[in-house]
This record gives C-alpha cells, structure tokens and sequence, in this order.
C-alpha cells in the first residue's frame, strides 16, 4: 500500500526561536547543552526528512521550544514530544497547545526506560512502530543512540542531529580512526546514512563545532544462534585497545581462550593476526565470535 502523502509542514504559530527566548526571557546554559537551532531553513529541512504521515508515533527527544515540534505536529501525526526543562515544557504546552495530537512530556531521557514505554504505548497496538527525531545534546548522545539500539523492536527509524564528530564515527568506515563500537553497533541493527551537514552558526549560542543529521533505519536481521553480547564484548574489548594488533588486544582480554587459540582462529578466517581492530569488518567480527563460542562454551 501506498503511503499516505505528506501533509504540509507548517508552523502553528509563527514565531522565530529568538523572539521565544527574548518573549520569555530565557538565558541559555551552555553548560547543559542548551544550543537551540534558530535557522529556520533547517528545521523545515529536518522535518521535511522526517516526512510525517497522519497515521505515524513520532518521539522527539529535547524539544526545547518547539522549533521541530511545531513543523510536525503541523503533518496531523500524534507527536510527543520529551523535554528535560520544566519551563521549555511549559512553555510548549502554552504556545503549542492547540495541536491535539501533540503530548508534551516533562521528562529527562536518559532517566525513563523509554524503550519499555515506546513498547507499551499504543502505537504497537495500532500496528505502527515509532519514528525518532531530536537534536541530541553532545555529551549524551552516545547513551541515547544505545538506548535507541535497545527499543529497537518498537522504533522503525530515527533522524538525529549530533556533533559532526560523531556522526563521523556513526557512518564511518573500516580502517579510519573515527570506526568503532557505535559504528559497528549501529551497522548490525540498521542501515545508517549520513544525510547533511549543519554548520554551527544555525544556533544560539553559537557552539565550537558544527553538527550533522543522521538517520537510522532499523532493519530488523538477526544471525541466528550468533551471541551477540559476547560479540559486542570481543568489540569492546578490541577498541579498548586501539593501538595494539587484533591478537594482542582480545589475548590480554576478559575471555579465557588463550593466545593459540585465538591465533588458531585468525588462522582459520584468514585474518592476518597484526591487524588492528579499526581494520575489521563487521562479517568479520561476526565470524569471529561464531568459532569463538562454542569454544568458550565448551570450557
């Protein structure tokens, strides 16, 4: 079936994040990551990206004063909207409260099992799984992209805006120094692309480095009877130690395989011992961990 075209974004009530800030006299903290994007041009494309439909969740992860959420809730999708500061929600429940679709909950992220209250809502019910867009603040959102990982099963797909870095390391590839776990972590579970760049002159304050939107569509393969926490360990375990060869880093690891064994694996995948682990890819780390396991459990 067709998916529903969609509506035309528009603002509820027209007015551009700076008067906001000036009307409510709101004085930003840097410090708690309150860089609020204020080019206009942006926002429309975000939420254009996004492309709401009528029948679609969406969760917005830091509202702020509804730069985004005004956009969406304009497409008729049922929005809710999550934001830490109690005055930003306040704020959005008064200039935002004629959207019945939209739900504004005070609530800091990274202290609400979201991915169990994602699964419990309606929206599984209804047969939809939840769309994801927020401008992450950059000091947590590596948390939040894992916690993203982790409701998986109830989130069809996110658009998030990160510190350019780290869209760098969401996207990269093998052998540069910006691969690694949240690369390959993201790589098992969905299909990751980097979409366009947003220089840091679209926020007040102004922070020190520029940001990237990317999405994550989440594709739902699994390898059957492959361990993944125990893969995701041999990962960690090899990043702890960038510097030193692939052998080197898992041998002095928290796994009981001895070195042999390991060599004797490498051996058998063809995967010369002196590599690094930047130098991997993932069916590599999934081979890894496939003749690894019976291994270990064997002992």
């Amino acid at each position: 079936m067709a998916a529903e075209p969609a509506m035309t974004l528009k603002k509820g009530k027209d007015m551009h994040q700076i008067q906001m800030l000036r009307k409510y006299d709101i004085r930003l903290n840097k410090v708690k990551g309150q860089n609020f994007l204020v080019d206009e041009n942006i926002q429309k494309k975000i939420a254009a990206a996004l492309n709401p439909q009528r029948t679609d969740w969406v969760l917005e992860i830091g509202a702020g004063l509804g730069a985004i959420t005004d956009l969406l809730a304009g497409s008729g999708a049922r929005i809710f909207a999550v934001e830490k500061e109690k005055i930003f929600s306040e704020i959005l429940s008064e200039e935002l409260g004629s959207f019945e679709n939209l739900t504004v909950l005070n609530r800091d992220i990274l202290k609400v099992d979201f991915g169990e209250w994602l699964r419990k809502s309606g929206a599984l019910k209804a047969g939809q799984r939840w769309k994801v867009v927020g401008n992450l603040p950059y000091f947590i959102t590596t948390p939040i992209v894992f916690r993203l990982i982790d409701a998986r099963e109830a989130i069809d797909s996110a658009l998030v805006m990160v510190q350019k870095e780290v869209a760098d390391r969401m996207t990269a590839q093998p052998g540069g120094k910006d691969y690694g776990r949240l690369t390959l972590a993201l790589r098992y579970y969905a299909d990751v692309s980097f979409e366009f760049e947003v220089g840091r002159g679209c926020f007040t304050p102004v922070p020190r480095v520029d940001s990237a939107v990317v999405r994550i569509v989440f594709h739902g393969k699994r390898i059957e009877g492959l361990d993944e926490a125990l893969m995701f360990r041999i990962i960690q375990a090899a990043f702890a130690m960038r510097r030193k060869t692939i052998l080197n880093a898992l041998s002095g690891g928290p796994f009981s395989l001895e070195r042999n064994g390991w060599q004797e694996i490498f051996s058998e995948l063809k995967i010369p011992a002196n590599k690094r682990a930047e130098e991997l890819h993932l069916k590599d780390y999934i081979e890894l961990t496939q003749l690894v396991q019976p291994r270990l459990k064997k002992e």
